[in-house]
């Protein structure tokens, strides 16, 4: 997908999942950086929340303890 800016193997839902998430873990570094409390800031987000939901969803391989 970086590459060639294509992936037949994937579905839309999976893809705007991983972009979500490499939004959040952008933003989440950030705020680690400027020192801010992460745990805190998902919980206070819905949208976070909904990242992090999706992401469980579309994004782990089932049967893989992470």
């Amino acid at each position: 997908m970086a590459y060639e800016g294509k992936t037949p193997t994937h579905s839309i839902d999976e893809l705007i999942a991983v972009v979500d998430v490499i939004t959040a873990i952008v933003i989440l570094n950030v705020l680690h950086e400027l020192g801010s409390r992460q745990r805190e800031l998902v919980e206070d987000r819905p949208q976070l929340r909904g990242t992090c939901r999706i992401a469980r969803e579309m994004l782990v391989v089932p049967g893989i303890d992470s």
